[in-house]
């Protein structure tokens, strides 16, 4: 009754919100019509007759790479990957543009779920997890971005799948064979999946080989990496027949690139623009950065996995000159790992004294004020280097201007406003940390040394 209560509340939301599809979200769907109406991914004929007029109102620039796909070419494949468009298959065959709508609603439950899975899994208790997660599924970046078609909540629940089987104790033929199937498929849904999804491939493996020996050693390997190498060498091959080229970032075309920016411009960027910024639209989040040294005092092990696991994509992400996802709900690359994060949050208030937990409620009530006023104010989506729309509507209608006291970040991640303010935010997080860190040195003093391997 739970999950069907938070759907329904998702599902609330995402209506409530008239913003037709746009931004990636026509092109993603105009996939899945090529799917199951012509069997295929080639979507020459599709944007040419304009299949996509039934999900956006006027015409729209194909998503091909215009550097290798032209008038002339007999075939034209999507710049983005068909991971997604074929999940939703069965939902727009069922109910068209609902039925896709309900189907990303449907992951986002799914996420929270995993999630909450995921923070119990290291509190053992569930309302720490459950008030961790409500952290996570009351934000105004979670409620934009639910019921919306990007690939983003689907990585999320890859993601933490693998981390709750990769974290298991004595895992049984059946995991390790659905952990290799969400390892193989995760490519799929975008290219760049591949460092995260690869570094878990890489940690499972040697756990089996750690951990068993002669025959059974064979057996456990066969079953966690023979689906993971159908599915990644099917993806190449794909990549190759359709781009001519074994390198997936051939897929789109010249202009967004890694490696453009600085890591802690990056970084700076996604977490305190004043418009796209995570900690800006969900104050209640920078708890993760104080119970981040907690985790990792009393979870070392499964800490460490996780940093191996998402930390080097984080910091090539950083890099990336689009760095806020384009015409996009706000922060939405972000919330591939923030549901990874969560833990953070449930142990630092299982550790934290009452005054702590105090001001964390007061981040969490800030935080679900403004959630309320997102759903309430119904803000479109912004452009990078602009004000944000949900901040000039909330300082509209009830007075403050809340972004006001955050740096301002043009789209190639260059600091516009705001330096002062950038310093003092870059302070808080600091002090967070250290706090945390303090209170892990307590926390071990109370628990003992970490017994995860």
């Amino acid at each position: 009754m739970g999950v069907l209560a938070i759907l329904t509340l998702l599902l609330a939301v995402r209506w409530h919100n008239p913003q037709p599809y746009s931004g990636d979200e026509p092109h993603y769907l105009l996939v899945t019509n090529s799917l199951f109406l012509d069997g295929d991914v080639d979507v020459k004929r599709d944007y040419l007759v304009g299949r996509y007029f039934g999900y956006y109102p006027f015409p729209i620039d194909p998503h091909v790479n215009s550097s290798i796909f032209t008038l002339a070419s007999p075939h034209w494949y999507p710049s983005h990957g068909i991971g997604l468009p074929a999940l939703l298959v069965p939902a727009v065959v069922a109910g068209d543009a609902d039925g896709a709508t309900v189907a990303m609603a449907v992951i986002a439950v799914v996420v929270l779920l995993l999630a909450f899975l995921w923070a119990r899994r290291f509190t053992g208790e569930a309302w720490f997890a459950a008030v961790a997660t409500g952290a996570l599924g009351l934000s105004p970046f979670f409620l934009g971005l639910q019921g919306r078609i990007f690939p983003d909540l689907p990585t999320a629940a890859l993601l933490l799948g693998c981390l709750l089987i990769l974290e298991l104790p004595k895992r049984r033929s059946r995991q390790l064979l659905l952990l290799g199937a969400l390892i193989g498929v995760a490519p799929w849904f975008h290219f760049k999946n591949g460092l995260a999804f690869g570094t878990v491939a890489a940690i499972a493996v040697v756990q089996v080989a750690r951990s068993t020996n002669g025959a059974r050693r064979v057996r456990e390997l066969l079953l966690l990496t023979l689906p993971a190498l159908v599915s990644v060498v099917g993806y190449e091959l794909a990549v190759r027949a359709w781009y001519g080229s074994w390198l997936p970032t051939r897929m789109y075309p010249p202009g967004p690139e890694a490696f453009a920016l600085s890591e802690p411009r990056g970084i700076a960027a996604v977490s305190f623009d004043a418009a796209e910024g995570l900690f800006t639209n969900n104050p209640a989040l920078l708890l993760i950065l104080a119970g981040l040294p907690v985790w990792m005092r009393l979870w070392r092990g499964p800490f460490l996995r996780l940093a191996l696991v998402i930390g080097p994509t984080i910091l090539v992400q950083a890099t990336f000159n689009d760095w806020s996802g384009g015409y996009a709900p706000a922060g939405r690359y972000a919330l591939q790992f923030a549901p990874a994060l969560v833990p953070a949050i449930a142990l630092l208030l299982q550790e934290a004294p009452g005054a702590i937990r105090a001001l964390a409620g007061v981040l969490l009530g800030l935080q679900c004020a403004l959630a309320v006023a997102f759903v309430w104010l119904q803000p479109p989506w912004g452009f990078t280097g602009e004000r944000s729309p949900f901040f000039a509507a909330v300082e509209e209608r009830l007075g403050p201007a809340l972004d006001r006291g955050m740096p301002a970040f043009d789209a190639h991640g260059g600091l516009t406003r705001g330096g002062w303010q950038l310093a003092a935010w870059i302070v808080v997080a600091g002090v967070l940390v250290g706090y945390g860190a303090g209170l892990s040195r307590r926390a071990i003093g109370r628990r003992g040394p970490s017994q995860e391997p």
